[in-house]
């Protein structure tokens, strides 16, 4: 059996973990369109920005920012630093 590193476990729970973020936004937006469809308001932690529309669609481009732009550049991120830490040589200095 080989040894796995410290530092593999760390890097492959941070992707782990960045890779739940979008899941878990979802689950939050989704949250906030049931509660507006069945009670009539948003629940009371959501900041509004106008009309119920124009801030499901704020919530839904900020899910979509952080799904599409911020978490590859987290993994490309702890890719590097992994690649980084796994080298004994410079890594793209």
């Amino acid at each position: 059996m080989q040894y796995v590193s410290r530092s593999t476990i760390g890097h492959l729970s941070g992707v782990v973990l960045v890779l739940l973020v979008p899941i878990a936004l979802g689950v939050v937006l989704d949250g906030i369109v049931t509660d507006l469809h069945q009670m009539g308001q948003f629940p009371w932690w959501v900041v509004q920005f106008g009309t119920p529309g124009e801030t499901i669609t704020i919530y839904a481009q900020m899910v979509a920012i952080v799904s599409n732009i911020l978490v590859p550049l987290l993994i490309f991120a702890l890719g590097y630093h992994y690649g980084k830490t796994q080298t004994e040589t410079p890594f793209l200095r």
